[in-house]
């Protein structure tokens, strides 16, 4: 009587998961002849209250393919502008449970025979997709067991001026299979190596800063600047990394972030952009050529006036040139910008195209923090020269221009 769940995968639930990629089960019979059958799968985030879907779905015979993830891209899983230390909407686990509805005979009425225990497993899953050829039940190899482990940065070459923030998100804890070990591996340090303009490391200057043991999975985040004391003076670049350590206290390092300061100061205004990239990481860009701001009108509707001022005190008065004959209601204005950016390599114009079809994009300038909306499908590339671009972005501004009604 009793409900299977096949991953077709060996340890299914090892590694970590996009949301968005192909991934399925099989709900079938144990072979048990059963009447009136239906199956039952609840699905959840691991430990947090008010997250779970559940669904009845009925079989073709005695089983049933199902697509779970998909029942969680519409409610717990989103983006958020928010810069905590903690991401757990972008990263977590998700806990997947079976069960069936039926009964001996056909007539007598079904009953719910309860979740199998045995048949319960837990996937870590970002808020994100990987780009590979078409495969169900897919992850990256550098996501379950190999080295070094994958960050969600596509851009891991950054150039930073003085003032930019910029945070490296990672997933703080997972369950892989590297030195073919079966255990959870945990964020637990922070590496940074200095390096001089010629590439060489200046010695004694690398840290190694321990994380604190992760209360919630989700991203974690570590700020990127040049702001930081820590940095010596001799420095034109230094790279990052995060460490991981299993239950047998065997360390895994990830892949490495190269931060470099900026070769000079813009000479027009800086626009940053934020968005989240495929991975349901942080993505951030500078546009430090001339930008081009614009507004649109939206008229609304019209309303007469006989343009006479009935509160005046004076003759000249009564025509009053603030109360015309015609008067516009309901007008709203939205604001537009191009930005333009200076020369980019190949790795920052493959991290742009993700701004795109990114749910969440946000403009830092010297007036504040702006939501936007990109307005375009496609951008406009201009090869330079030496594999260099140059690329403008238009985007709207989320929120309408302030208008008075008259």
């Amino acid at each position: 009587m009793a409900t299977v769940a096949t991953y077709t995968n060996t340890n299914p639930d090892i590694g970590i998961y996009g949301l968005y990629n192909p991934f399925a089960v099989i709900i079938s019979n144990d072979g048990t002849a059963r009447e009136n059958l239906t199956f039952r799968i609840r699905v959840s985030i691991d430990g947090i209250a008010d997250t779970e879907v559940i669904r009845n779905v009925t079989p073709i015979g005695q089983a049933v393919v199902v697509e779970p993830f998909k029942l969680l891209q519409d409610t717990f899983f989103k983006s958020n502008f928010d810069f905590l230390s903690l991401s757990p909407n972008s990263f977590n686990i998700v806990k997947i449970e079976v069960g069936q509805t039926s009964s001996a005979t056909a007539i007598v009425p079904p009953t719910f025979q309860g979740y199998v225990s045995a048949q319960e497993k837990s996937f870590y899953v970002y808020n994100g997709y990987e780009n590979q050829p078409v495969a169900i039940n897919y992850r990256d190899f550098y996501w379950y067991n190999f080295e070094p482990i994958k960050l969600p940065k596509i851009k891991q070459d950054i150039s930073l001026l003085t003032n930019d923030g910029e945070n490296l998100s990672y997933p703080n804890q997972f369950r892989g299979f590297y030195d073919s070990t079966d255990s959870i591996v945990t964020a637990t340090n922070v590496i940074t190596t200095f390096h001089r303009l010629n590439g060489s490391e200046i010695t004694g200057t690398a840290t190694d800063v321990e994380i604190a043991e992760p209360t919630a999975i989700g991203y974690a985040r570590q700020q990127l600047n040049l702001l930081d004391a820590s940095i010596p003076a001799a420095a034109s670049s230094w790279k990052i990394l995060i460490r991981y350590t299993n239950e047998e206290e065997v360390t895994f390092d990830s892949e490495i972030i190269t931060v470099r300061r900026q070769a000079c100061n813009p000479k027009q205004s800086n626009h940053r952009l934020y968005w989240v990239n495929r991975y349901g990481g942080d993505e951030y860009q500078n546009f430090t050529m001339l930008s081009e701001q614009s507004l649109n009108i939206s008229k609304g509707k019209r309303i007469q006036s006989d343009g006479i001022n009935y509160k005046a005190t004076t003759f000249t008065d009564i025509q009053n040139i603030n109360n015309p004959n015609i008067q516009e209601f309901g007008n709203s204005a939205t604001k537009n910008i191009v930005l333009r950016s200076d020369y980019l390599s190949q790795i920052e114009v493959d991290a742009l195209a993700e701004l795109y079809k990114s749910a969440i994009v946000v403009m830092f300038d010297d007036d504040g923090t702006h939501p936007m909306v990109v307005t375009t499908s496609s951008y406009r590339i201009v090869s330079v020269q030496q594999e260099l671009y140059k690329v403008e972005v238009n985007l709207q501004y989320a929120n309408n221009e302030l208008m008075q009604i008259q």
